[in-house]
């Protein structure tokens, strides 16, 4: 074989080389985002999963509570909590949630500088001036989930606020609007944190069956669930 011909050759080897070692990498990276797409969809899940668990612990324990005022209040708080509902917490891989933060940011729009005046202000996402919810942290603590691939414990919160219908400009009080509106009605957001800043969350309300009797007033067992929606998704 003369020389240029050798010369070909090796550069036709180079060549074919140089491509199957482009597809033998193009599927290794395609194969790699797959796992990572089916990894951060299995978060997603178990995410969401672990606020709607968290939402459902909490309307166990105020089925268990007479009067709501004590869980508006602060007075009465749920059976999953890891402290005072307020600083920081841990997650994985050292992330970090300030409760205190998140608590304001639902109450008035700002992680920081909540006043009483901010809380009344009316606004487009809160238009019941003084009777707008003033979100009190009622569950909070991680979550232990039985799934295939768990690595870790999603930490979840549930807040819960006075229904804004009310007119009693307290809300912290489940009183009610001059025809009993807003009484016996509770709203609830839950929200699940999961790794790499996943994060889903539910908002509820929930309600109670009463009636007045000669007696009192007498409610029936268990709560309903008037509204639920998914909130917004942070990948």
């Amino acid at each position: 074989m003369r020389a240029s011909e050798r010369g070909i050759a090796l550069v036709i080897t180079l060549l074919t080389i140089s491509l199957f070692s482009a597809l033998g990498l193009g599927l290794a990276l395609s194969s790699s985002a797959a796992r990572m797409a089916d990894h951060n969809h299995e978060d997603a899940t178990v995410t969401l999963n672990a606020a709607e668990s968290a939402l459902n612990l909490a309307v166990r324990d105020l089925a268990a509570i007479t009067e709501w005022s004590q869980a508006l209040d602060g007075t009465i708080r749920g059976s999953l909590v890891d402290g005072a509902p307020s600083g920081l917490r841990t997650l994985h891989a050292g992330e970090t949630i300030d409760l205190t933060a998140l608590t304001h940011e639902l109450t008035c729009g700002r992680s920081t500088g909540c006043t009483d005046a901010d809380r009344s202000a009316q606004t487009v996402d809160r238009p019941w001036g003084p009777n707008n919810p003033q979100w009190r942290a009622f569950l909070h603590a991680p979550l232990s989930l039985s799934t295939p691939r768990r690595h870790h414990d999603p930490y979840v919160i549930v807040w819960l606020g006075d229904d804004g219908r009310e007119t009693d400009g307290n809300p912290g009080i489940d009183g009610g609007g001059v025809e009993g509106q807003g009484r016996h009605v509770i709203r609830a957001r839950a929200e699940a944190f999961g790794p790499k800043g996943a994060r889903r969350s539910i908002d509820a309300e929930l309600a109670r069956v009463c009636q007045a009797t000669e007696a009192g007033e007498v409610c029936r067992p268990g709560i309903r669930v008037q509204s639920w929606r998914l909130g917004s998704a942070v990948p």
